[in-house]
């Protein structure tokens, strides 16, 4: 997104970096308002690139199997990341895990 001062409400970006080059997976230029990014498919990046790169903007409701060492934004505006992930369902109970802490490097990190 080649934009500034722009606020974005609900962006999706569904499976990047097929090719695995290396680069970053989602630029924002600019300083924006980003509420809400759902993240689908998103194939991880080697090395030298980034998930998310939005260095001037603020970002909420990142949502998607993120490593929070590939995030790059000027505010993260919120406690969490928002990623949860049922691991086994019953009939009337189910078990999920979930990221505790932004920076935690594994979804896995919490458990109910």
């Amino acid at each position: 997104l080649l934009t500034h001062e722009s606020v974005f409400t609900n962006i999706a970006i569904i499976d990047t970096n097929t090719k695995d080059f290396q680069a970053n997976q989602i630029y924002i230029f600019g300083a924006c308002r980003v509420n809400g990014l759902r993240l689908i498919g998103i194939r991880s990046t080697d090395g030298q690139g980034l998930t998310i790169d939005a260095p001037n903007s603020t970002v909420s409701g990142i949502t998607g199997m993120v490593d929070p060492s590939r995030i790059n934004v000027a505010n993260l505006a919120e406690e969490g990341l928002g990623n949860i992930r049922a691991n086994s369902f019953g009939y009337d109970s189910a078990a999920i895990k979930l990221r505790i802490h932004k920076l935690s490097k594994t979804l896995d990190s919490g458990a109910l």
